[in-house]
């Protein structure tokens, strides 16, 4: 991702999108990724889809063939750069 420039404004449409989770801290996604195993599967894909203008966040891990593990959240834009989540 490139860097942004001072002043610009990355909290707009253009952060609506599904993103690929690469890496990330929160501590519930990691321990279902990690146990995953305990219940016979394994994750698959970790997926943020974020909704500007709905407001919305979706946390996604998926296990295939088809399991799906889904946390809705809100966010609110707070400046030109940050996005707040709930």
């Amino acid at each position: 991702m490139a860097a942004a420039r001072r002043g610009s404004v990355t909290t707009g449409d253009a952060l609506s999108a599904t993103w690929r989770l690469l890496w990330t801290t929160e501590k519930e996604q990691l321990f279902i990724i990690e146990k995953a195993p305990l219940f016979g599967t394994r994750a698959g894909d970790v997926l943020q889809v974020i909704d500007v203008r709905e407001r919305t966040l979706n946390n996604v891990i998926t296990f295939p063939p088809d399991g799906v593990f889904f946390v809705r959240s809100g966010i609110e834009v707070a400046s030109p750069q940050r996005v707040n989540f709930r």
